[in-house]
């Protein structure tokens, strides 16, 4: 009986009969993939449309191509109508046909099993893979596992396995000038101390201090140094930077676990974390551009934009880590935000506008890195370093922006109540209070 499998068009790349590369291109259609009855041999047929991938088809030819293989395993390749290029390749144990269609993935799943299954990789044993999942033995009693603080503090079996596969991987593809590939949707990085991206650790970890530094000297400032009412202070937005504050500092608390240690409740952790940072940094956007001070106003803005940011956050915790959807979702609010201030402070006159419009041409900037990958240069900095390391000086500025707008707020917020007291009234109607009282419903944007 035949078996169909719907495939990507792979090309192997050959060279005195030893297999250097395998590229994927996009094919004119799908190609298909059919085994014999006995499953020992196939046929693989394609039609390369992207020559630019510097594959051996140039001419949109279509490509046939018989395969043996023994279970998932490509054994042999050989070269028939429309590959004159190709030649007959020797058995590669562990090239493979599968959903990526590329040979390292068929390496990496079968070490990866082999380790877990007899806890060793060449020489390197692992003591965990003799443990269960959660850090216990397989066979003793829920007492006798270890703490959770012990259990964080090492590797379990998988994460070894994987990474030390990993690390093999990559060095058999330096070694044929190949570059670095993705294992489970992300780069391959060299631990330092057990910390899986030391670089991104250690930057998350100096936007935190940073972000406290800058929240500190805020509530210095509005504490000590400017005037204040019997009521709290002048500057209406107070509290809004308070909450931005403490988010920040919570976004890159977790951004430093979840780089220091990738599992499952990190990521989600996160995630979650900076979904809600951006979220909210949007509405203090919109509340500061537009002025919106009364609280019945504050509610009915941020309402709506909080029920998205809950259920999204829900969404990716419970029903679908969707990371396409969610960087679609973060990249729009983040795009959303920078363009309101950056309206804002082209409209307005407030006095440190050029501090905003650095933050938001530098910011959109370095949101580039998020959206543009590249490999981790010698294993440590990628793009999401990089975007790290940007954040640093610009949380500086921003902070200094809010400590301005707090004294540019507070002093023409005295100034008009200075004016209030030095007003006599007219008459016992209050004709001037009412006059005043028209003059201050005036629109304006500071």
């Amino acid at each position: 009986m035949r078996k169909w499998l719907k495939i990507r068009f792979v090309l192997l790349r050959v060279v005195d009969d030893v297999v250097l590369d395998i590229g994927e291109g996009d094919c004119g259609s799908w190609s298909s993939l059919s085994k014999d009855g006995d499953g020992n041999s196939g046929r693989l047929v394609g039609f390369l449309g992207d020559s630019s991938l510097g594959l051996l088809n140039p001419h949109d030819k279509p490509l046939r191509t018989t395969i043996k293989f023994e279970g998932d395993v490509l054994y042999k390749v050989v070269g028939e109508e429309g590959s004159d290029n190709l030649k007959q390749a020797g058995p590669k144990e562990g090239l493979g046909l599968g959903s990526s269609a590329v040979s390292y993935l068929y390496l990496y799943k079968s070490c990866v099993n082999q380790c877990i299954s007899s806890g060793c990789i060449g020489e390197k044993c692992f003591p965990q893979c003799n443990s269960s999942s959660d850090g216990g033995s397989v066979h003793n009693p829920w007492y006798t596992q270890e703490p959770l603080y012990l259990k964080w503090k090492q590797s379990d079996c998988l994460s070894n396995c994987r990474y030390y596969c990993m690390i093999d991987r990559e060095r058999e593809r330096q070694s044929l000038g190949l570059e670095p590939v993705k294992y489970h949707g992300k780069w391959p990085f060299t631990r330092v101390l057990g910390l899986q991206e030391p670089v991104s650790v250690a930057l998350s970890i100096l936007n935190l201090l940073m972000h406290f530094s800058g929240w500190l000297s805020f509530y210095i400032l509005l504490q000590y140094k400017l005037p204040l009412k019997q009521d709290g202070t002048y500057y209406e937005y107070t509290n809004l930077w308070h909450i931005y504050g403490f988010l920040s500092l919570n976004s890159w608390f977790w951004s430093a676990v979840f780089h220091s240690r990738d599992i499952d409740l990190t990521e989600k952790l996160d995630y979650s974390s900076a979904v809600a940072i951006l979220g909210y940094s949007l509405i203090v956007s919109i509340m500061r551009s537009f002025r919106v001070r009364d609280e019945a106003a504050r509610v009915m803005v941020a309402a709506p934009l909080l029920a998205f940011i809950a259920t999204h956050t829900m969404y990716l915790n419970n029903y679908k880590m969707d990371y396409g959807w969610n960087m679609q979702v973060c990249v729009v609010m983040a795009v959303a935000q920078l363009l309101i201030w950056a309206i804002w402070a082209g409209v307005s006159h407030h006095p440190s506008r050029w501090k905003l419009w650095f933050v938001v041409i530098a910011g959109g900037l370095a949101m580039l890195l998020e959206i543009y990958d590249f490999p981790p240069y010698e294993g440590f900095v990628d793009a999401h370093a990089l975007w790290h390391a940007s954040t640093i000086p610009l949380t500086y500025l921003w902070w200094s922006f809010i400590k301005d707008d707090a004294v540019y707020r507070t002093a023409d917020l005295t100034k008009k109540d200075h004016a209030i007291d030095s007003i006599v009234p007219v008459d016992s109607n209050g004709a001037t209070g009412f006059l005043f009282m028209g003059f201050g419903c005036r629109c304006e944007i500071l």
